[in-house]
């Protein structure tokens, strides 16, 4: 990537032995800091999630991140 970064994706998945739920793309830009804000009390499965970024320039370029895992508890 040797582009100016234009926008940056979040994808949240929760993933079960029985169930694969993917919660949706965010897609966030420079006038919103870049930030990811969630309301994880309105997630209906306990777990563990897994959030990825994928960053996207002004070339089409994209380059993807580690995944961080977060954990949910009733």
């Amino acid at each position: 990537m040797d582009g100016t970064v234009l926008m940056v994706q979040y994808t949240i998945e929760y993933c079960s032995e029985t169930l694969r739920v993917i919660h949706g793309l965010y897609s966030m830009d420079p006038t919103d800091g870049w930030r990811l804000e969630r309301d994880w009390s309105k997630i209906q499965y306990d777990g563990v999630y897994t959030i990825r970024a994928r960053a996207v320039d002004n070339d089409g370029a994209a380059t993807d991140s580690s995944t961080i895992q977060v954990t949910l508890h009733p």
